[in-house]
């Protein structure tokens, strides 16, 4: 139940980072997820109770939701049209073994 708390929070809240990352600049997405997750993260350390520790996922889930599109809007606009493959493949790579 854990585990689908954040990762069905994680899944749909993806859902509008696309529509939101033309709007807000991207830094702020990377700054928010980032900081997000690292205090949720204290969060969930620190709960007594199981219904605090499934809300804590929830947010975890909400605030870690914009790095990965983030990351592929960054590469695509960042690196070179003839390397946007290989950053892209790098990128995949590198989020399978974390």
């Amino acid at each position: 139940m854990l585990l689908s708390a954040f990762t069905l929070t994680y899944g749909v809240a993806q859902l509008p980072v696309g529509w939101l990352l033309n709007r807000v600049k991207t830094q702020v997405f990377v700054f928010m997820g980032i900081s997000g997750v690292g205090i949720t993260g204290l969060l969930i350390g620190f709960s007594g109770s199981f219904y605090l520790l499934i809300i804590a996922q929830i947010i975890m889930g909400i605030m870690g939701s914009g790095y990965h599109p983030t990351a592929v809007y960054f590469l695509s606009t960042v690196v070179d049209h003839s390397f946007k493959g290989r950053a892209k493949y790098c990128f995949s790579l590198f989020l399978l073994f974390r």
